[in-house]
């Protein structure tokens, strides 16, 4: 019988303690109208396009917000591999373009005439 008191005692201070926690977590957070008025006042100090931008992403449906995000994201993944890409292409030769396929015989041709010219100094 005592081990049952002690272990419910036990549990009932744990209770409290996470009440406790809790109640100290909410007292830290702004209320939400205070954080609204910060909000417009940071917007009036923008510009008139940002604030109309901004405000008609605000009103906006969830729908329409995570299809944007999709978007921005896709828009990221392809910036990345954009950079990426440039970072392989850095050491390479500067007159060859990145869609250098249909170039490539005329590239091909200029290493040839200068292979040919190297070895013409060298004798």
């Amino acid at each position: 019988m005592e081990k049952w008191r002690k272990e419910w005692k036990r549990e009932e201070e744990k209770e409290e303690e996470e009440e406790e926690e809790e109640k100290s977590k909410q007292a830290f957070t702004f209320p939400v109208h205070i954080e609204e008025r910060k909000k417009k006042k940071k917007m009036r100090r923008k510009s008139g396009e940002q604030f109309r931008k901004e405000w008609r992403k605000n009103w906006k449906t969830e729908e329409v917000k995570e299809e944007e995000e999709e978007e921005t994201a896709s828009r990221h993944s392809r910036s990345q591999y954009k950079k990426e890409r440039n970072k392989k292409n850095h050491g390479k030769h500067s007159s060859v373009p990145n869609n250098f396929l249909p170039y490539l015989h005329l590239t091909l041709r200029h290493r040839l005439r200068f292979q040919t010219f190297t070895i013409l100094i060298k004798l």
